[in-house]
């Protein structure tokens, strides 16, 4: 089944820099893919994909939903009274724009923020090893989202890592932390 909504009838191509009015917003984007016929086709001057929403998945499941979610941009309400829950994130209970995409599931009629349901880090297993090494530290390091108190102090800039997404040592007698973005972060 292919999602609603995600197929375009025209070829895409890659762009180094592109800006344009979208629906009243100024976008400037920095490399991504656009209709080749956007400035013929009124329906497509507006279509353009960055790599990250490019390569989102085209469904998902969030721990919120027991159906597997959609990703579409076709607004299920855009013929309804304006009623403005209709545009809620089920999950972060925030207003979402109609005009952007987002996930779907209609047996349910639960919609959702990408970022929402795939979360900051959604090619990151948690739990997973990790291939970052950190100096003196040899042993391999697990993802994991902090959550609870006490949270791990890192290793690298001593912030508590608190409601991120941190690499740790699996064994109980090493403390050894770090936030992610400090993991990757050049010294």
């Amino acid at each position: 089944m292919k999602p609603k909504g995600f197929l375009h009838e025209h070829p895409l191509h890659y762009f180094e820099e592109w800006s344009n009015d979208v629906h009243g917003k100024k976008m400037d984007y920095h490399g991504g893919y656009k209709c080749t016929l956007a400035k013929e086709e009124e329906n497509c001057k507006f279509f353009a994909l960055d790599y990250r929403c490019l390569t989102r998945p085209l469904t998902a499941e969030h721990r919120f939903h027991h159906h597997a979610l959609q990703l579409t941009y076709e607004d299920p309400y855009k013929d309804d009274d304006g009623d403005p829950f209709q545009h809620m994130c089920e999950i972060c209970e925030d207003r979402r724009d109609p005009k952007l995409w987002f996930y779907r599931c209609d047996e349910c009629d639960f919609d959702a923020h990408p970022d929402c349901v795939l979360g900051e880090y959604p090619f990151i297993k948690r739990g997973s090893i990790s291939n970052v090494r950190c100096g003196s530290h040899q042993r391999p390091l697990l993802y994991f989202q902090s959550e609870k108190y006490p949270f791990p102090e890192c290793d690298k800039c001593g912030h508590p890592c608190k409601d991120q997404l941190v690499l740790k040592c699996p064994h109980s007698e090493c403390n050894f932390a770090l936030h992610f973005e400090c993991a990757v972060r050049r010294p």
